[in-house]
């Protein structure tokens, strides 16, 4: 199922249409790397139904090594 989630992270808030809000996370930290040279360690993440998810994200050299997601929707789209 296709939904939208709003990502916000340093400062910066971005839609993205996808399945799944680990997918939303990638793609915006993706951006934040590439584009804006950032690496934020924490996001947050609201689909349109409003169900809100955290994310942790820990880099390596520059490269995404791990995000976790954390919050009452999040174990329906493990």
């Amino acid at each position: 199922m296709v939904e939208e989630f709003y990502v916000q992270g340093d400062g910066v808030k971005k839609k993205y249409v996808c399945g799944s809000p680990q997918v939303a996370a990638k793609r915006f930290l993706s951006y934040l790397r590439l584009y804006r040279k950032e690496r934020p360690t924490s996001l947050q993440i609201e689909n349109e139904s409003g169900k809100r998810f955290d994310v942790v994200a820990s880099w390596y050299f520059g490269v995404l090594k791990e995000s976790s997601f954390s919050g009452p929707e999040a174990e329906f789209y493990r």
